[in-house]
């Protein structure tokens, strides 16, 4: 695989992942807007930047709605 593509596979997949975390914590009516956002914003900065997500800072995203999610996403 050339590097371009690599890169392109890279960026696909980083926002894939922010896309399944925005879906799955809008199917989620139990939590205010304002609660989320700032956890959102520093998960998707740590997944744009290519960290590793770590789940124990988490307070209202499931990561396991999420590999859920992008699972079905990727069977259609």
């Amino acid at each position: 695989m050339r590097h371009k593509d690599k890169v392109i596979n890279e960026i696909v997949e980083r926002y894939r992942l922010i896309r399944a975390i925005h879906t799955c914590y809008y199917t989620e009516l139990s939590v205010d807007v304002g609660d989320f956002a700032t956890e959102f914003f520093y998960l998707t900065g740590d997944i744009i930047e290519g960290k590793p997500i770590d789940e124990s800072r988490l307070r209202f995203v499931n990561m396991e709605r999420v590999t859920q999610y992008l699972k079905e996403e990727h069977r259609r």
